[in-house]
């Protein structure tokens, strides 16, 4: 099993809609979730200002779970998942570190990035 299915098992158990191909949530359902993955961005920094490392996993496993959970809802089956993936990361490993003001590494995206194109799994907007 792997993570995006387990999530797809979950929606089905509690007969949460699944959109049939990819599509936007409606606007209240979406604010929700988002609202859903801040609660557990908000129990990540506790965690980590409580020194609590089993917290944090849980709070970072928790967030992947909604995350993946909506991306279901919106229709993106395991495949375009992982294949919008791949092209995020590509587009990632195309980026640099370079020295931010506070002479720190920070990642930039260099001259002629290209963002990622999911027209050819999720279909153009």
């Amino acid at each position: 099993m792997s993570n995006y299915t387990d999530t797809n098992d979950f929606l089905k158990k509690l007969k949460i809609h699944r959109a049939d191909r990819p599509s936007r949530l409606a606007t209240k359902l979406m604010k929700h979730r988002v609202a859903h993955m801040q609660e557990e961005v908000d129990e990540l920094m506790q965690a980590h200002n409580d020194k609590d490392l089993h917290g944090q996993v849980d709070a970072l496993i928790d967030l992947t779970y909604i995350v993946m959970g909506t991306a279901n809802m919106m229709g993106i089956t395991e495949e375009d998942w992982h294949a919008c993936w791949n092209e995020v990361h590509k587009a990632n490993m195309s980026k640099e570190t370079v020295p931010d003001e506070t002479h720190k590494l920070g990642v930039k995206k260099p001259r002629g990035w290209v963002a990622p194109d999911f027209s050819e799994v999720i279909g153009a907007e």
